[in-house]
């Protein structure tokens, strides 16, 4: 693996974040009304009532998607397909993360900034901290719930 592959996966990772972003604030967040994207926000409204519920099927989904997205970059490439895995992985983390916000406590002080500011937009700011594993672009946005107002780590589940 060379620079450029390293670069691309870096790369790949910070996307992630914006699209994590995006997708929660934009596509999760929004009525819809074609099928899927209007499936997909459904499944997270219920997410919001329900947050220990795991959809296993919106959860396939999801993967089925990022492994979809892949398919162009066979035609591209090794820097191109750094890029995707940086994706993949930056949603790997995301998807582990995100479960653990929600039904475990938090073993160290990131899954406890993650699992409070999560915590916060379930219950108390669902129009903000869209960002579960980065706060970056909630800052970016002006979407971040200001520190006075924070739940603390033994928020409920």
């Amino acid at each position: 693996m060379g620079v450029a592959h390293i670069v691309a996966l870096l790369c790949g990772l910070a996307a992630w974040t914006l699209g994590e972003y995006a997708l929660h604030r934009w596509g999760f967040h929004h009525a819809r009304t074609d099928p899927l994207t209007s499936l997909v926000a459904r499944e997270h409204r219920i997410h919001h009532r329900e947050p220990l519920r795991t959809s296993r099927g919106l959860r396939f989904m999801a993967w089925l998607a990022v492994g979809a997205s892949a398919a162009p970059l066979l035609l591209i490439n090794g820097t191109a397909w750094a890029l995707w895995i940086g994706w993949w992985l930056g949603y790997t983390v995301y998807d582990r993360i995100h479960w653990r916000a929600h039904h475990r406590s938090s073993p160290n002080r990131y899954e406890s900034w993650v699992r409070a500011g999560h915590h916060q937009h379930h219950y108390g700011a669902p129009r903000l901290n869209y960002g579960v594993t980065s706060a970056i672009w909630d800052h970016v946005f002006g979407t971040r719930v200001p520190r006075s107002t924070r739940l603390s780590d033994s928020s409920p589940t």
